[in-house]
């Protein structure tokens, strides 16, 4: 069976988005953590395709390009004389002007035009360039460093790495507390018994579209903490790439209802609808109580239609975490 784009390798990490137990996580954190990732990444990027630009000085006196390089050269500001029949040069030249404006906007919120709005679109620019040199015998420049570039869009996007997000139950819970508090929705929350918990949850998440933070009543330091790390999140995921942020954790999960607390704050800043999911909620069930139990919560969580369509939406592919953190476990 051949794979169609398969990534053997991806890469992922805490920095950024692990608050659990360290309060100097913020939301500025984790778009610094981000952000930095991004540059480093542009930079590669904007280092090969100078190298590639070096390398392909083929003459369309010599050799053919397709349609489609050819249309990228004439959009090329590469005006100089000697690049009239470099073709090639000139459409690299052309792609290269296009990253150095999306890095200018995603590293400095500078609005340069013509940029790229997605990996994808760089990816294509550049598989143009491979499947021209395929068509007209220019093979064997396909191998070095235009595969390495190649494979790096694929595995690293505009993110280099993905970012998990990770906080204790209990911080989405007194968050959840609050936030439906501050609605006049339950003033006591934390004191319900968990189907209790669960049908008010599932209420708010399947029936209600109201932001339950859009309210004016003064929020606790928590919460607004909370909320704008969500905020960052969703704001990275619009311009970096669904990818830079794939999962939020939950330690000490317990029950359905520390998974639809999550969800309740995700909903907020609008990563989550009745629909689908943005950010994958993955439990991580650490205690040996939780760890007995966690085969009868998954199975309550599983069975909620809602629950299904959000994990529908991400390739019906649901990741759970075991503690190991004890000896004894």
């Amino acid at each position: 069976i051949e794979l169609q784009h398969p990534k053997p390798i991806t890469m992922g990490m805490w920095i950024g988005g692990d608050r659990d137990g360290n309060p100097f996580v913020t939301a500025e954190t984790l778009n610094k953590s981000a952000l930095t990732q991004c540059e480093v990444i542009m930079n590669y990027y904007d280092e090969k395709i100078y190298n590639l630009y070096r390398e392909f000085s083929l003459s369309t006196s010599i050799v053919n390009v397709s349609d489609k390089v050819r249309e990228m050269a004439l959009k090329s500001q590469d005006n100089s004389i000697y690049r009239e029949k470099e073709l090639y040069r000139r459409a690299l030249f052309d792609i290269q002007a296009k990253m150095q404006a999306t890095k200018a906007y995603l590293i400095e919120d500078k609005d340069l035009q013509p940029r790229y709005a997605t990996a994808d679109e760089f990816y294509q620019d550049l598989l143009a360039i491979r499947d021209s040199l395929l068509e007209n015998k220019g093979e064997y420049l396909i191998s070095g460093e235009f595969v390495e570039l190649m494979q790096a869009v694929e595995i690293f996007g505009f993110y280099l790495a993905s970012i998990d997000m990770r906080q204790d139950s209990s911080v989405h819970e007194a968050c959840v507390a609050e936030l439906l508090a501050s609605a006049n929705i339950v003033s006591n929350y934390s004191e319900l018994s968990e189907d209790e918990k669960c049908r008010v949850l599932l209420h708010q998440l399947s029936e209600d579209p109201r932001i339950l933070s859009a309210t004016h009543v003064q929020k606790s330091d928590l919460l607004e903490k909370e909320l704008a790390i969500f905020q960052t999140a969703r704001e990275l995921k619009d311009i970096l790439g669904e990818d830079v942020i794939k999962q939020n954790i939950i330690s000490h999960s317990t029950s359905v209802s520390d998974l639809l607390e999550l969800a309740i704050m995700l909903k907020e800043v609008g990563l989550v609808d009745q629909e689908s999911a943005r950010v994958q909620i993955v439990p991580l069930f650490e205690t040996i109580e939780d760890l007995d139990n966690s085969c009868d919560t998954m199975k309550k969580y599983l069975s909620l239609p809602l629950a299904r369509k959000w994990i529908a939406s991400k390739n019906n592919y649901q990741e759970i975490m075991l503690g190991y953190s004890d000896s004894n476990k």
